[in-house]
């Protein structure tokens, strides 16, 4: 079981780290739980702690993107990025009443078309 946790907090602020792995071990003779069995945090407050395979891996845009406080800072994240863009419009989905909708969809002429199309496939379906 792989989980992953993106907090918006430090879960060690002494030893700040913006992507952390986690696996169980028994403390009396340190054998390894299980190798299938790993706890990962990404710290959305510490993403300018980035490695370079956070960003090989783009984990740092996917911080981003759940830092994002706008829906066109969302938009900017994602438009590169096909998988975000799917996230963007579950994200606008989830969130959007029928009135934000209306409202958002008025605007949509200035987003891209991929994403246009990628709001409009989530909300309709």
């Amino acid at each position: 079981m792989i989980h992953i946790a993106f907090l918006d907090y430090s879960l060690f602020p002494e030893n700040p780290e913006f992507c952390a792995s986690y696996q169980l071990m028994n403390q009396k003779n340190n054998t390894l739980y299980s190798s299938n069995f790993t706890l990962n945090v990404i710290d959305l407050t510490h993403i300018n702690l980035a490695t370079e395979e956070d960003k090989h891996f783009h984990v740092d845009a996917w911080a981003r993107l759940f830092k994002a406080t706008t829906w066109e800072e969302v938009h900017m994240l994602a438009e590169k990025n096909e998988y975000l863009q799917e996230a963007a419009g579950t994200m606008f989905r989830l969130t959007a009443g029928s009135k934000t909708y209306r409202k958002a969809y008025s605007k949509l002429s200035t987003f891209s078309c991929t994403f246009v199309t990628t709001i409009l496939l989530i909300c309709y379906e």
